[in-house]
């Protein structure tokens, strides 16, 4: 990657959260000058949060279209880094409204502006994952979707939609996804009629030290903890049968300054590692990092429902997609087994004794996507590479929250 952020003027919005500090050391260390825009108050625990207090950030409400406009007109952005949103899907089901205002509005104000002031702009919106919503995986699992939803709008055109690319059809299926659909498509469409340089990165689940409460991984990570640190043996989560595409924080941030580099004006790139792993799996293996040999996994209920050394490497082959994963996984994926609420829970045999799962209903959302497995070709054509495993990702967040107050 050269230079070509030496001395241009990079605008973060939403600088104070999980993925902000991560972007703007990226950026300083590539000699850009980096600005901030974020809503009052402290950043909160992250690792990086010392880069933040050294960097100016503009405090205010990007609804407030005066505000936005003062800002954009005093840093005269180069490159503007659009990561500011509500983010917290289950929260969303809760708070529609709020969300709406916040990630629609605030994008609109900012794209305005731009307009307005005639700014020559590349403008990098951070999209989603969740915009794909449910992506077919099986003729099985279609008639399973049909059943629950009624007819899937679009109707697919294949089956298996996997990996999911670029084009595959948006199915949300919250009103945060729907808010980040519009952004999407308003970025594309300024890039249409303004001298903004409008780009998508739709990114897929990223973790590392610093991701905020309320979500699985961070949720995840503290009960083991708890688990290790006060012999706690019980852990509560959602749908854990949920396959996502996990990568590491730092692989994403990597990915969003090629995009600004070489990324085509209007253009979506989808950002992930091309691997799939359920949220068992993320928690059966914070376990063995935290310490926790497993040997079995069983239904609470169903007994004879079991799978020993679920966390077995394996080399999956599937939809075309090669990636390192783990035996339970390929499991799931073959549909071969599955874990949820009628089980009662899930039994972990480890050497330390057993540890239990149990299905919460108040974690399980209202809708949820199965499976996500990002296509990354065409960002790998512009040079996108991932560094780091899941266990890699899961061993940082554990050494790092090991190390902080879990309140």
């Amino acid at each position: 990657m050269n230079n070509f952020l030496k001395n241009k003027r990079v605008l973060i919005t939403g600088i104070k959260g999980f993925v902000g500090p991560y972007l703007a050391e990226e950026i300083l260390n590539l000699n850009g000058e980096v600005y901030g825009i974020d809503l009052p108050g402290e950043i909160g625990i992250h690792p990086l949060k010392k880069i933040i207090e050294n960097v100016e950030i503009f405090e205010g409400n990007l609804e407030e279209k005066n505000f936005v406009s003062k800002v954009i007109k005093k840093v005269k952005p180069d490159f503007i880094f659009h990561l500011a949103a509500k983010s917290s899907t289950f929260e969303s089901f809760l708070k529609p409204i709020d969300f709406l205002k916040a990630n629609c509005i605030g994008t609109l104000n900012l794209l305005e502006t731009l307009r307005k002031t005639e700014t020559s702009t590349t403008f990098i919106f951070a999209g989603s994952s969740d915009e794909y919503g449910i992506v077919i995986s099986s003729y099985k699992q279609y008639k399973k979707l049909k059943k629950k939803y009624g007819e899937i709008i679009p109707r697919p055109n294949k089956i298996p939609e996997f990996p999911v690319n670029e084009d595959n059809p948006l199915r949300p299926l919250s009103p945060y996804a729907l808010t980040k659909i519009y952004g999407d498509f308003l970025t594309r469409q300024y890039s249409n009629f303004t001298k903004i340089k409008g780009i998508v990165a739709r990114s897929f689940n990223h973790e590392g030290a610093g991701r905020g409460k309320g979500f699985v991984s961070r949720d995840i990570i503290n009960q083991v903890i708890l688990c290790k640190r006060e012999g706690i043996n019980k852990i509560k989560a959602g749908n854990i049968m949920a396959m996502r595409d996990w990568s590491h924080v730092k692989d994403i941030v990597k990915g969003y300054i090629l995009i600004a580099e070489k990324g085509e004006n209007g253009s979506v790139y989808n950002l992930g590692s091309g691997r799939t792993n359920s949220v068992l799996t993320f928690i059966l293996l914070s376990l063995e990092c935290a310490g926790f040999k497993i040997f079995e996994i069983k239904s609470k209920k169903y007994l004879k429902k079991k799978i020993e050394n679920p966390l077995e490497e394996r080399k999956i082959n599937i939809y075309g997609f090669k990636f390192d994963s783990f035996n339970i996984d390929e499991l799931v994926m073959k549909e071969k087994i599955n874990f949820d609420i009628e089980d009662e829970g899930v039994i972990i045999e480890t050497q330390k004794g057993k540890i239990e799962i149990l299905i919460d209903e108040k974690r399980l959302r209202p809708s949820d996507a199965p499976i996500l497995l990002c296509d990354n070709t065409k960002i790998k054509k512009l040079g996108f590479r991932i560094n780091f495993t899941l266990k890699d990702i899961i061993k940082e967040m554990l050494e790092y929250y090991q190390t902080i107050s879990l309140e």
